[in-house]
């Protein structure tokens, strides 16, 4: 059967619980990447929270969450669920700008051809005024919150401090699908970066593959590299690449809990990676497995219908990962499409200062 015995069945088809301590850090910005200290959250950990963050830190505050409660802001119906930006309905869905088909707007991007230079103006999606550089949401001094307006949002705004990495919502911050960094931003197939891309989803110049851009960060000669995040339309081309980073998302479909698609990934850096998967269609909902390459099932996110399925983990430099999506339940006669999206923070904004029982220790 493999890939590692199709994750051990995809984990005794999602029935498992992998039992991790929470964790205990201190309150200051730490990033540990040795083994046994390896931190995760999930969408299972935090649904297990039934709403109560005592145990979180820094301390959440209902007060201090605009317009709701803790609670209510991480139950089946907010943005975490399967009507919020995460879904099918969401911007990561078929309806949204990412795809191959008419509608969205990435396939006409696409066929454009090579525009590189029009996007790295000053103000341009690749500039040092753009969200990639020192003004933007992925500036280590922004993220942590060193430097208005960064300071001022995440210090009063409890919701905002928790979608950095490992907090409760982290999946809908800077650093996930959702962010500068994932499917939407200016690396990836939106074409922001104006690179051509090429049938099976990977970015060309000069009929060459790219997999890496400089941006201009600060418009003084501080040039970052930053991954390319493709948009892979061939699962089966993705299963058989042996160079898959942590920058990227494939569609696909699997019909059988029995039989999980698996990918195998590889991490550049020490870095926190999100993992999620978005069903192309309402009535899906699809088990999230993450396992190691010596065949140990690490982590399950697998809340049945109540929210989206996603993981967010440290991974250290070097790792290779294999990811298993299997089907958990279908309410159509259709195919059963998803699309696995995986996204890395890069080494810049790799430390946490949160932690709860929403956190565990992976390895």
């Amino acid at each position: 059967m493999t890939p590692m015995t199709r994750m051990t069945r995809l984990a005794a088809i999602a029935g498992l619980v992998i039992a991790t301590a929470s964790t205990a850090h201190s309150q200051g910005w730490q990033a540990d990447f040795r083994p046994g200290a390896l931190d995760y959250t999930s969408s299972v950990r935090v649904m297990k929270l039934s709403g109560d963050v005592r145990s979180v830190q820094p301390r959440v505050s209902d007060a201090r969450i605009p317009g709701g409660s803790a609670a209510l802001y991480l139950s089946s119906v907010s943005a975490l669920g399967h009507y919020g930006p995460l879904s099918a309905y969401g911007p990561l869905g078929t309806l949204g700008p990412v795809g191959g088909n008419t509608w969205n707007p990435s396939y006409w991007i696409s066929a454009i051809g090579d525009w590189e230079d029009w996007s790295e103006d000053a103000f341009g999606a690749l500039g040092p005024g753009g969200p990639l550089g020192a003004g933007g949401p992925v500036s280590p001094a922004q993220y942590y919150g060193e430097a208005d307006p960064g300071q001022a949002l995440f210090a009063s705004n409890d919701f905002a401090a928790q979608t950095r990495g490992l907090g409760l919502w982290s999946v809908l911050g800077p650093i996930g699908p959702l962010g500068a960094l994932g499917p939407l931003g200016p690396l990836g197939p939106v074409g922001a970066h104006g690179l051509e891309v090429g049938r099976d989803g990977d970015y060309l110049r000069g009929g060459q593959i790219v997999r890496s851009i400089d941006v201009d960060f600060d418009g003084a000669g501080d040039v970052r590299a930053w991954p390319l995040f493709e948009y892979y339309p061939d699962e089966d081309d993705v299963k058989r690449r042996p160079d898959n980073d942590t920058s990227f998302m494939v569609r696909g479909a699997v019909n059988s809990r029995k039989e999980p698609d698996v990918y195998t990934i590889r991490s550049a850096h020490d870095q926190l990676v999100t993992i999620l998967v978005v069903p192309e269609k309402e009535l899906d909902d699809f088990d999230l497995v993450v396992g190691t390459a010596d065949g140990a099932v690490r982590v399950v996110a697998n809340t049945g219908y109540a929210t989206m399925d996603w993981i967010q983990m440290e991974v250290p430099a070097g790792a290779e990962l294999q990811i298993g999506v299997g089907l958990y339940w279908s309410g159509h006669y259709l195919s059963s499409s998803y699309r696995l999206i995986v996204v890395g923070s890069g080494p810049a904004l790799n430390r946490t200062n949160i932690s709860g029982d929403h956190v565990g220790v992976w390895r």
